[in-house]
């Protein structure tokens, strides 16, 4: 898809003004092979511009993570097309305002929009969000409890009923991402101390491996004997859930890897190396991984 918001777009209007603005100072008559010039150049910047964004971009995604709305927002984009991880529950406003995000970095289409559990305010937010944006595929995970059926039932309704493809995927199971990495959402965990579930994800593109996961997450895998530390390039600690009251057993990171950190409380209590570079980043924070 191309947008305005591509990156080399201004380079070809700045030059398609001037190249206007030089026609207002011509007579025209007079020299009427001048209004072949806008052409030329335009199809050759055009060109040139899109064959260095699309080699550039073969096998790239970009993440991008942002805890400014008092929740974990996890969004990829790639020249293709765009997908939201709603790892959030989010509302159908929280999910624009994802998309926005994704806008911003010149996403025209929406590619894919997954689920990580199942929340009883889900349908209606699906339900209002597809009046706004064109949701081309729904991934949607493995119900676990009586009321997840519930729930799947009626957004596999909806579904249907606007002609949106659906995919299944397991816990634990890797899926395809984007046709060319993969993707692996752990179990969701719950302790009686809050309503939320604690998530982990990983995802690989290439060469580049990436892990979210709730600030208590590691907590709770420890109760329950569920501790699995897979290395990764990227750690991105949420904000969703209670603050760890123990220290935190996060998922491994290769030497000179990144955290990330919505909640700035989590990162005393981390048992990972001081080597690793710290990032608190309630704002928004981005990586391309390729």
């Amino acid at each position: 898809m191309l947008s305005l918001r591509h990156g080399f777009a201004p380079y070809i209007v700045i030059a398609f003004l001037a190249i206007t603005l030089l026609f207002l100072c011509l007579e025209l008559h007079r020299f009427r092979w001048a209004t072949l010039l806008p052409a030329v150049p335009a199809i050759l910047a055009f060109v040139i511009a899109l064959g260095v964004m699309q080699s550039n971009a073969v096998g790239t995604v970009q993440v991008h993570y942002s805890a400014a709305e008092g929740r974990d927002s996890l969004t990829l984009s790639r020249v293709q097309g765009g997908m939201i991880c709603d790892v959030a529950g989010s509302t159908a406003s929280e999910l624009l305002s994802d998309w926005y995000a994704l806008q911003e970095r010149g996403v025209t289409e929406l590619e894919t929009l997954m689920l990580t559990d199942y929340r009883m305010q889900t349908p209606t937010a699906l339900a209002v969000f597809s009046e706004h944006v064109i949701v081309r595929s729904l991934l949607l995970p493995e119900p676990l409890y009586p009321e997840d059926y519930t729930v799947q039932e009626q957004i596999l309704a909806w579904a249907v009923s606007e002609e949106i493809p659906t995919v299944h995927y397991r816990y634990g199971q890797p899926f395809t991402l984007f046709g060319e990495g993969t993707m692996r959402v752990c179990m969701p965990l719950y302790e009686s101390r809050s309503t939320l579930p604690a998530l982990r994800i990983y995802m690989q593109m290439g060469s580049a491996s990436l892990a979210f996961e709730s600030c208590a997450y590691g907590e709770y895998a420890r109760h329950l004997g569920k501790e699995e530390r897979p290395l990764s390039d990227y750690l991105i600690l949420g904000i969703a859930g209670p603050i760890p009251r123990e220290a935190i057993r996060t998922a491994g990171a290769r030497e000179g890897g990144t955290v990330i950190a919505g909640r700035k409380e989590a990162l005393p209590q981390l048992d990972i190396c001081k080597e690793r570079y710290y990032f608190f980043v309630p704002r928004g924070w981005s990586v391309c991984l390729r």
